[in-house]
């Protein structure tokens, strides 16, 4: 008999305790909006969608922003094949169309800017990804060269064997390192190279560059690739949700500790960008609004 109530008792604390978790509400973050996504207006951000069942992955709309030192804000916007500048008040700057398409010069969903990154200078780097090419750009937006890395026969299979190298090859991320070298890559597919390193120049310096050249883990390639700002984000769907469309996002530094976490109302299949303060900047769910969550900073009262 004292058995049994020990595990009655056991249940009933593990079903109240599971009550318990369930109601927890995880704040939100403490976000300010940036730049207001306005249809019509002069600095119109482009969105495809073909039809209304459409899934995530077939909508065609900006993906990547990043920031550079002085907190202006690059947004790509492939369906206008473009990039808009903001300032950090979310006043328009300039924008500037990417280069002559050739490849594609007119595929029906629009065209895919992969990622962008900004070096010491501020200089822009676009994956133009249906061009095979990395665009650079000043910061006035006046084109500087380009980086052709289908003809450097990036994404070869691993023993050289590939005689196709370079077809299929879709470099998911680019970083640009304090000295100006210049990193694509990707982790698609164990058959493929994840990438190369390009001189400031341009000049490719290496090919098939692996996660163990960089001690051994993706955190720690990731770490000297793209993560100047020395924090990472987790973003996790919330089952327990007041509002379906928030996630909970995760602040960690690169050892895998956790910050903070709060819940942000982001778009699906969107990046982030992290600066050294911590601030995440990401779209917002159905508006493509370009939000700040100020991430270690507390929640004030009004």
């Amino acid at each position: 008999m004292r058995i049994n109530n020990i595990i009655l008792n056991l249940m009933c604390y593990i079903l109240i305790s599971s009550i318990a978790g369930a109601t927890d509400v995880i704040p939100e973050c403490n976000t300010v909006k940036i730049v207001e996504w306005k249809k019509g207006s002069d600095m119109n951000i482009g969105q495809y969608v073909p039809n209304d069942d459409a899934l995530p992955d077939d909508i065609n709309e900006p993906r990547v922003l990043t920031v550079d030192s002085k907190e202006n804000i690059y947004v790509a916007d492939p369906v206008n094949y473009r990039v808009l500048k903001f300032n950090n008040s979310g006043k328009p700057l300039s924008k500037f169309s990417l280069q002559k398409a050739v490849l594609a010069a007119k595929p029906s969903s629009g065209h895919v800017v992969q990622d962008m990154a900004v070096d010491s200078r501020d200089n822009l780097y676009v994956i133009n990804l249906y061009e095979y090419r990395i665009e650079i750009y000043d910061p006035n937006g006046k084109f500087s060269k380009a980086i052709n890395y289908f003809n450097n026969k990036l994404g070869r299979d691993k023993d050289s064997s590939m005689q196709t190298a370079g077809l299929g090859y879709e470099p998911q991320k680019i970083g640009i390192d304090e000295d100006g070298k210049i990193y694509i890559y990707g982790d698609y597919s164990s058959k493929m190279a994840l990438g190369g390193i390009y001189s400031p120049d341009g000049q490719l310096l290496r090919i098939d560059i692996q996660y163990d050249d960089f001690g051994g883990t993706k955190k720690d390639f990731e770490k000297i690739l793209i993560g100047s700002s020395g924090y990472h984000l987790d973003v996790l769907a919330q089952l327990n949700a007041v509002r379906n469309d928030n996630s909970i996002a995760i602040l960690k530094n690169y050892d895998g500790r956790e910050l903070t976490r709060c819940t942000i109302n982001i778009e699906p299949t969107t990046r982030t960008y992290i600066d050294k303060k911590g601030n995440v900047y990401f779209y917002e769910f159905n508006t493509l609004d370009v939000m700040m969550a100020r991430m270690l900073r507390k929640k004030t009262k009004d």
